[in-house]
């Protein structure tokens, strides 16, 4: 059975050294999931005040990464909304705006901005 192996950074690096035995992919995930889970209920108030991502590396006997699980708390520096997506059949007729009057990234199709980044609602520029 293949050995995996569950590096774990929240701050500081905790590789895993032992691993674990387990028989496919799909158990390696709930394993992960299962086991970051935990780490975050026994860290339970210092995950929250401390503001740094919880990243589990997970790989193989041979060090591929197969996968990054990763974890963290956001918290809005003044009023915030959540406005979710549309489903993928409803297209909006123009991008939903911002209490800044900025077009919704989440809306726009742009969700892939860098954190921070204000989207434009222009077309793209051709060459």
């Amino acid at each position: 059975m293949p050995r995996y192996f569950f590096h774990v950074d929240d701050g500081r690096l905790a590789p895993d050294r032992v691993g674990l035995d387990l028989p496919d992919l799909e158990a390696v995930r709930g394993e992960a999931v299962t086991a970051a889970g935990s780490m975050i209920c026994e860290a339970q108030n210092t995950f929250w005040e401390h503001r740094r991502p919880f990243v589990m590396h997970v790989v193989d006997s041979d060090h591929r990464l197969l996968f990054t699980l990763a974890f963290e708390v956001r918290v809005p520096s003044g009023e915030a909304r959540f406005v979710p997506r549309s489903s993928e059949s409803e297209e909006p007729s123009a991008p939903a705006r911002s209490q800044a009057g900025h077009a919704d990234a989440s809306l726009s199709g742009q969700d892939d901005l860098p954190e921070g980044a204000i989207p434009s609602t222009s077309p793209p520029r051709r060459p």
